[in-house]
């Protein structure tokens, strides 16, 4: 399977989840490749929480850029790259 290009963002029930999920495993089953990204959020609430307006302009950024090096989005964002593990990162918890 490849690296998916696209990220599908959803607001939706965990029944939207596992009938995507089912059609993917029913298509891989048949051979088919599938390469899909799929984020659900089960509210528009916990949405909006996560993809904080800063975390939404990094993904505008990406998306009309592109993310080809760290340099240039760490640059872009002024973000200090010691204190940012790329490879490590982790969707934010509530507490």
């Amino acid at each position: 399977m490849k690296n998916s290009t696209k990220v599908q963002v959803h607001v939706g029930s965990l029944q939207d989840m596992a009938t995507r999920f089912t059609n993917a495993w029913n298509q891989a089953s048949k051979g088919v490749e599938v390469n899909e990204t799929n984020v659900t959020f089960l509210d528009i609430q916990t949405m909006l929480d996560t993809l904080s307006p800063r975390r939404l302009d990094l993904l505008k950024y990406v998306r009309q850029n592109g993310a080809n090096t760290k340099t240039d989005t760490t640059e872009y964002f002024d973000i200090n790259k010691t204190t940012v593990n790329f490879a490590n990162l982790k969707p934010t918890e509530k507490l």
